[in-house]
């Protein structure tokens, strides 16, 4: 499944994160091919923070409930610990679910999430197993064998990042097509000296974008430095 590069850019801000708004770069869109495929019953996917991984498993979740309600469940690793979830009593309720950044798991989460992994695998339950990481296990210190060994069995994927012309093509393409008048040197200076993540830069731009249109003012380095300083 292909999706428009331009449209995907302008449904950014969908409140609700799916595959159509993900901007497929880097031959990523092998990864959403395998998300789409509700079969595969193990998947985990590596990539660094700020790449798109939450976003992936958040599309995940909402396609499958999409189509059938209450079926897939999104867990991250905070929530592991301030509400202590337990993984395999999910089972009865959900068949899709998702687990974001595992390498932060606590030692109990992570075996809590091992026996997960053994209640679907070796019951051979229909239940779907989808879990991230931002670091590949041979990086992750404090995760047990055990688990590691379990989510490595499964299929593995990883998520390229944009590099800075990438990720300067699709702000291009958003100001071009937003009407904002932001010039290619101040773009790349935003890239410079803020978190490469394409939401967060997009965001900024548009209260740039706004807080030049009350003040009925040009897109000046000046104004793009204030709102640098402020949100890093």
């Amino acid at each position: 499944m292909k999706y428009n590069v331009k449209q995907q850019i302008l449904d950014l801000f969908n409140e609700t994160p799916s595959f159509n708004n993900f901007i497929v770069i880097n031959n990523n869109q092998i990864v959403i091919d395998a998300l789409l495929d509700t079969s595969i019953p193990f998947i985990h996917i590596f990539g660094t923070k700020y790449n798109g991984k939450t976003h992936l498993l958040k599309s995940w979740v909402h396609n499958i409930n999409y189509n059938t309600p209450q079926h897939a469940i999104y867990i991250n690793s905070k929530q592991c610990i301030n509400n202590n979830i337990d993984f395999v009593n999910l089972l009865d309720s959900y068949q899709y679910i998702a687990v974001d950044d595992v390498n932060l798991l606590s030692d109990d989460a992570q075996i809590n999430l091992f026996n997960l992994f053994n209640m679907i695998k070796l019951n051979n339950l229909n239940n779907k197993l989808l879990s991230s990481s931002a670091l590949h296990f041979d990086n992750i210190t404090n995760m047990r064998h055990d688990l590691r060994t379990r989510l490595l069995s499964g299929l593995n994927l990883s998520l390229k990042s944009p590099n800075d012309s990438e990720i300067l093509h699709i702000l291009q393409t958003y100001v071009t097509q937003a009407g904002i008048g932001f010039s290619d040197a101040l773009l790349q200076y935003l890239i410079t000296h803020h978190i490469r993540n394409i939401g967060v830069l997009i965001s900024i731009i548009n209260k740039i974008a706004e807080n030049a249109v009350i003040e009925n003012r040009s897109i000046t380095l000046s104004l793009v430095k204030k709102y640098v300083d402020v949100e890093l």
